[in-house]
């Protein structure tokens, strides 16, 4: 990494000075300074306390043993459960997206912005699908490590980021520093470097400024991620006993049960050895196995009245059980996936305010992983867009909805949110910036609403829209059409002349 790159990050990344914020005329009031510095003890992930001065030389062990990572992603390759879930879970996570600039970039900076940042997905995500296939490897590294780790790489002459390299999460250790942690990549081979080594072999130290972590659930003060599928590698491990089982009865007894053939014992010949009468009895046997199963295979047997006996023995009743052991094991096995039942083949009720928990838990899901990767990308984005020259005080990647029943109850829940804060304002109790900011911009359009909620009512039609509105209006011309019925044509009076 060019190391021009922290000497001049102050004007890459817009920073400023400090200013005086302080109203005219009000006086600095005396408060009580805290002393600096920490006043805990710092521990590591394993609970031991540790000397200051060595702690902060050491590189932190995780608290998960990371050998168990790659039985994650072999169980995502080749388990059904697994992949079925994830799967599912990545696409529901990236539905589509938008870029969003703060309101001092005018319509045609966002549109020549927004173009450069397309051409920007096609060379990050070369070979991936574009920044679609960004977020959606940022999405796996969350769902199955539990954090994403992604570094930005800059060209030497600092005009953007050439290209992102995507870390194996598990590998990333910290290493404490002052009040914060400072990245560091353990090499492979180095699974077992302990807390208390203070030579940093085996390890790579990350710059903070062009690398970015982000745990989806941490414990600790550490920043490292849990990974989510942790707790359920031990009820995926019964399943495949299961699953071993089950496939050991079908093979050896087949799927509806077992025939066992009683026949009579040829007899030894004169002058016949025991060896070869025995390998003659095996002989018979065989044959016969093989003459049976081509039969019922066929469908007919034949055999000599009294010279063999069939017994079929079936196994459907003693396995009736197994039904309800798999489906007890499949719920544990999405408890631990953290997934609804519903979303495995596991029934778990079908009532309306239980499908009302189950979809509310999993926007608030998705939304939280959505919020991880929008924190990385946004680092990223908004660093290439500062080499490249462009200005802008903020900039935000908004998820679409995942679903039409999704965007349905936003948008009522908005149109319902827009009358409450137009009252509101109308009241005096908010203004135009709270209004704006109720709805996600950084600042109204303009100081004051285009048409006041009085001209609305008032201007021509306005009025009649609220009758209309409120029914009134429909109600006074079915009254005036029965006080004036429309007149009869000639030709339909019967009466005589």
């Amino acid at each position: 990494m060019n190391l021009s790159l922290t000497n001049t990050w102050d004007r890459i990344m817009g920073k400023t000075q400090p200013v005086n914020n302080r109203l005219p005329g009000v006086k600095k009031q005396k408060v009580i300074m805290p002393p600096s510095g920490r006043s805990s003890l710092p521990e590591t992930q394993n609970g031991i306390q540790m000397v200051s001065s060595l702690y902060n030389d050491a590189v932190l062990p995780l608290d998960y043993n990371p050998a168990l990572i790659p039985v994650i992603r072999n169980l995502f390759r080749y388990n059904q459960n697994v992949s079925l879930a994830l799967t599912d879970l990545v696409q529901l996570t990236n539905p589509g997206y938008r870029i969003k600039f703060d309101g001092s970039v005018d319509e045609k900076q966002t549109l020549i912005m927004g173009d450069y940042i397309k051409a920007l997905g096609e060379r990050w995500g070369m070979y991936r699908g574009g920044m679609s296939g960004v977020i959606n490897t940022l999405a796996i590294q969350l769902y199955q490590v539990g954090a994403g780790a992604m570094e930005f790489i800059p060209y030497n002459d600092l005009s953007g980021i050439e290209a992102v390299y995507f870390l194996k999460p598990e590998t990333i250790q910290f290493k404490p520093k002052g009040n914060t942690y400072v990245p560091y990549q353990r090499l492979m081979g180095n699974a077992t470097m302990q807390a208390h080594d203070t030579t940093h072999l085996g390890f790579k130290k990350l710059n903070p400024l062009t690398f970015r972590y982000a745990p989806l659930i941490s414990d600790s003060d550490v920043p490292t991620g849990i990974p989510l599928l942790l707790a359920a590698l031990e009820d995926l491990g019964i399943q495949k006993s299961m699953m071993a089982n089950i496939s050991y009865i079908i093979e050896t007894l087949g799927i509806l049960g077992f025939m066992s053939v009683l026949m009579e014992k040829p007899n030894q010949t004169a002058g016949e050895s025991n060896d070869a009468y025995k390998a003659r009895l095996t002989s018979f046997l065989d044959e016969t196995k093989v003459s049976i199963n081509k039969g019922m295979k066929e469908g007919t047997l034949v055999a000599y009245d009294g010279d063999i006996k069939f017994d079929f023995q079936s196994v459907t009743k003693s396995v009736a059980g197994v039904s309800e052991l798999f489906s007890l094991n499949q719920q544990m096995v999405a408890n631990g996936i953290k997934l609804p039942g519903t979303f495995m083949g596991v029934s778990g009720g079908s009532s309306e305010s239980l499908l009302s928990v189950v979809f509310t838990k999993m926007l608030s899901q998705l939304n939280n992983v959505q919020n991880i990767i929008k924190g990385i990308l946004e680092y990223g984005i908004s660093l290439d867009l500062r080499l490249a020259g462009f200005t802008f005080k903020t900039f935000s990647i908004v998820f679409d909805n995942s679903t039409i029943t999704d965007e349905l109850k936003i948008q009522q829940g908005r149109e319902i949110k827009q009358r409450v804060d137009a009252l509101l304002y109308r009241d005096g109790i908010i203004g135009m910036s709270q209004y704006a900011a109720d709805f996600g911009f950084d600042k109204p359009d303009e100081p004051k609403p285009r048409v006041s909620l009085e001209q609305v009512k008032t201007e021509p039609g306005g009025a009649q829209k609220e009758k209309d509105k409120a029914g009134t209006n429909v109600t006074e011309r079915r009254a005036r059409d029965k006080a004036k019925p429309q007149p009869k044509r000639k030709d339909q009076d019967t009466k005589k002349r």
